[in-house]
């Protein structure tokens, strides 16, 4: 079973705190930055493709590692260009589709192991 195969249907109280969180954050960790995985640029275009509300999907990682993540690449940075390609390439994509991107994009940068922490 995959990541996407995991969380695509689920609620987001199905992944916060159990085993899938599997990095457990020290001390501090609230001053960490939160990434969305599923970019706020596209918030309209996510919502179209019925991720309604992708602030549930964000994690906690280094300064550093943000500021990498949004750097390069155009606006946003890599990670921002990297959804947007997919969104080019795959308009119409399913749900499935698209966390399957937001796996492949997290275990290319990484951030697998990441905890998924609420936005707000």
């Amino acid at each position: 079973m995959s990541w996407s195969d995991d969380f695509a249907g689920h609620t987001t109280g199905d992944i916060y705190g159990g085993e899938s969180n599997r990095l457990q954050l020290g001390s501090g960790a609230s001053t960490l930055p939160k990434h969305h995985v599923f970019p706020q640029a596209l918030r309209s275009w996510f919502s179209s493709r019925n991720l309604q509300n992708i602030d549930d999907y964000t994690i906690q990682i280094s300064k550093g590692l943000h500021k990498q993540l949004h750097s390069g690449g155009g606006r946003g940075g890599v990670w921002n260009s990297e959804w947007q390609q997919f969104k080019n390439q795959n308009p119409y994509a399913t749900p499935q589709q698209i966390f399957k991107q937001a796996e492949d994009m997290m275990f290319k940068y990484q951030l697998e192991f990441s905890r998924f922490v609420k936005y707000k």
